[in-house]
């Protein structure tokens, strides 16, 4: 189990990682859509609209992993804290599905 202070500074960097993956998405996406605009009037730039079409995606996947990662580690502290008042008092009946 991670202790809390460190579940937080973890969750604030993964939360740092995710903004940056996510912050480059967009100008890859709006890159790719002035790039097909482009590619209108010369060809060769179907080929870059692909690329930062690809580039977006895999950015917007990285956030998708490193959001679910952050996820993770936040369960992980609701958890340690759900053990900690339930060792408080031992007689109140939990409620788990």
């Amino acid at each position: 189990m991670i202790d809390p202070m460190s579940a937080e500074r973890i969750s604030i960097i993964g939360t740092f990682k995710n903004l940056i993956a996510l912050v480059t998405c967009v100008p890859l996406m709006l890159g790719c859509s002035l790039s097909i605009g482009v590619s209108t009037v010369w060809p060769v730039f179907e080929w870059a609209a692909i690329a930062l079409f690809v580039a977006g995606l895999l950015s917007m996947a990285v956030a998708m992993f490193l959001a679910l990662l952050e996820l993770r580690i936040c369960l992980q502290q609701v958890e340690y804290e759900h053990q900690r008042i339930v060792s408080l008092d031992p007689d109140q009946p939990t409620t788990r599905s």
